[in-house]
């Protein structure tokens, strides 16, 4: 599983770090100072393909980078704070345009593009680096943002969304147009959303865990005590903060857990599989059953 932290700052603003590469298909699409850490871990690879004209994005990756940002609120990540989607991906060849509709969708649980709660200030989706060529020769450009302001670097071009953005709502979709010469297949940038938010202290932040397979069962003792349960005899522990794998000790898979604290857990599962934790470590107990397990409860511990 891979998590997400973001920095926050005093007033608000959105930022997304999305780059596009090409070769894709119209599906969700989303220099100045280098960037910080967790800046660039929220860095989303996209594929445009100018042929194909298709545009589509992957997960987040995650590197290195230092500096800092000129935004107040820092958020981001596609599919975890914003989503951005495309359609309606086309070339024209004879006037050198590559263009795509593209929306902004808020996942947060505060409204972006006002400071106030009601003054529209917009959702800004600038552009940090780029574009830059990547397979064949010439140059691209943005061909219509809605100006140019100073976010991450000087003269970085945006596209305004010039709304607020409740939670869950999707934008307007606006026409992003990039001049492309026929002698491109493929380019790529990174772009960034800002925009204000009334109560940056507030915002939900939604961290994705990676992990394989399926989890079929959660319990907890606490909010800060939690087990996740699932394939190959996977065991997650939250503690308010983040999942750890624990050994389980069995490859079976595992349908169910309960537990009467947070040191006398039960997992059960496939092949009669019946798994204790002590508040320490996952031991294996019989069963007397080669049955599927596929749930467990108790009144207390010794029943």
């Amino acid at each position: 599983m891979v998590r997400h932290q973001f920095a926050v700052g005093r007033r608000a603003g959105l930022l997304a770090l999305v780059a596009f590469t090409t070769a894709c298909s119209d599906r969700s699409l989303p220099s100045g100072p280098s960037l910080s850490p967790g800046m660039v871990g929220r860095l989303l690879t996209c594929a445009a393909d100018v042929r194909a004209q298709t545009l589509s994005c992957t997960a987040p990756g995650v590197s290195a980078g230092t500096g800092r940002l000129s935004a107040d609120l820092v958020l981001g990540g596609q599919g975890i704070y914003v989503a951005l989607r495309s359609s309606a991906v086309s070339y024209n060849a004879g006037t050198s345009t590559f263009q795509a509709d593209v929306t902004v969708q808020n996942l947060t649980a505060v409204p972006l593009g006002t400071a106030d709660g009601s003054t529209v200030t917009g959702v800004k989706v600038f552009f940090s680096s780029g574009p830059s060529v990547v397979l064949g020769t010439g140059t691209v450009s943005v061909a219509n943002p809605d100006g140019v302001g100073i976010f991450t670097g000087t003269n970085q071009p945006f596209f305004l969304y010039n709304e607020i953005l409740q939670t869950a709502q999707v934008s307007a979709a606006r026409t992003w147009q990039w001049t492309v010469p026929n002698t491109v297949t493929t380019f790529a940038f990174q772009v960034l959303v800002d925009a204000a938010s009334p109560q940056e202290h507030t915002v939900l932040r939604w961290s994705r865990q990676v992990g394989t397979g399926t989890y079929w069962a959660v319990w907890g003792a606490t909010g800060n005590d939690v087990f996740a349960v699932g394939d190959d005899g996977s065991i997650w522990h939250y503690d308010g903060t983040s999942w750890t794998a624990q050994p389980s000790g069995t490859t079976q898979v595992l349908y169910g857990v309960w537990g009467s604290g947070r040191k006398d857990v039960f997992a059960v599962g496939t092949g009669g599989t019946i798994l204790h934790y002590d508040g320490t470590s996952w031991t294996v107990q019989p069963s007397g059953t080669p049955q599927v397990l596929y749930g467990v409860w108790g009144s207390r511990g010794t029943d």
